[in-house]
């Protein structure tokens, strides 16, 4: 008998709790179908995209670009261009990591600030893996290795081995201390052997070519749009990309991966973000949509003409890159002890 009444009143309390179950129930049902309806109507609001740095330049022209070309494709949204530039981009990605994952606010990254600052930088509060939800890689910035023509060596291996002759006699300038440039000589250095002197350049990239031209420094790690015109006119040598595939604009540079040294692949690029928790049909969504602007002819043909190189792929593709880039840099900051101003 007591287990019976005790079956009973367990029974009884059971039926007491279903209606506050059903509640429940009803309340994740109809959540669940709002979450639908805001991803089918999306957007229905104006999106905002970030933009780390100032108006004018490569950067802040491929985020009007795709500005411009994804607003018929997403229901004719509006969408803010927002330049947020200071402390090397952290500002603006700062901000992107705080606002609310909708598909309402976006990135224009760029790997500096993505995935090199918080090698180095300690009092960046965002983590590029943890905080962020990548969307799309949208171009490359190919970086590479130019020499004045005092230096005798005409290629990868020659210009290596004049490096060992007298070491620290050869000097490479860079746009500033610990940027992907910078990353890129010392992972240069330790993984192929070469011996050489670094020489920041705080000013940019025009102090750092005037200087090579006039044989102040004797080579220097610069893109290769900077780069370009001075070795296509004879003025300078283009020894190397640090690309995995040799440069639209010098395709008569080999890569240092076809002189035999792998494991140093480094460029500059930008690409879409969103924060972490974004809705994965949203960011399917949006990578779709951007694949299709950066494949578009026109749009090619002005990218090209700033000297980016277009990379369409999909989401997981760009989200390994973020991964890996960021545990390459953390590893040569490490190795190389390289140490930044805060």
């Amino acid at each position: 008998m007591f287990k019976t009444k005790g079956n009973a009143m367990k029974i009884s309390s059971s039926l007491k709790s279903l209606p506050y179950l059903a509640a429940a129930l009803l309340a994740c049902l109809s959540a669940g179908t709002h979450a639908q309806d805001d991803i089918a109507n999306y957007p229905n609001k104006p999106i905002r995209l970030i933009v780390p740095f100032g108006p004018g330049g490569a950067g802040d022209a491929v985020a009007r670009l795709m500005a411009d070309r994804l607003r018929p494709m997403l229901n004719n949204a509006t969408i803010l261009i927002e330049n947020k530039p200071g402390a090397g981009g952290a500002i603006g990605t700062t901000e992107l990591a705080r606002a609310k994952p909708d598909g309402y606010t976006l990135l224009l990254a760029f790997d500096g600030n993505l995935v090199v600052s918080p090698t180095l930088v300690k009092s960046i509060t965002f983590h590029p893996v943890r905080d962020f939800q990548p969307i799309a890689k949208l171009v490359n910035l190919p970086i590479m290795v130019v020499a004045h023509p005092s230096v005798k060596a005409n290629n990868i291996k020659e210009f290596i081995d004049q490096s060992k002759v007298k070491p620290g006699d050869i000097t490479y300038g860079t746009t500033g201390v610990g940027n992907t440039m910078h990353l890129a000589g010392e992972l240069l250095r330790t993984r192929a052997g070469m011996a050489w002197t670094h020489v920041p350049y705080a000013s940019g990239g025009a102090k750092t070519l005037t200087d090579l031209a006039g044989g102040f420094i004797n080579s220097a790690i610069l893109s290769v749009s900077v780069a370009g015109p001075m070795i296509r006119d004879g003025r300078l040598k283009g020894i190397g990309v640090f690309s995995d595939k040799r440069a639209l604009l010098l395709p008569d540079v080999p890569t240092f991966q076809e002189a035999g040294i792998g494991g140093i692949e480094a460029s500059s690029w930008l690409g879409l973000v969103a924060p972490a928790g974004t809705p994965r049909p949203l960011v399917d969504r949006l990578n779709k949509a951007a694949n299709e602007v950066i494949r578009n002819p026109e749009a090619v043909a002005r990218l090209q003409a700033l000297a980016l190189e277009p990379t369409p792929g999909s989401v997981d593709e760009f989200d390994a890159i973020i991964k890996s880039e960021f545990a390459k840099w953390t590893q040569v900051v490490k190795d190389a002890n390289i140490k930044v101003e805060q």
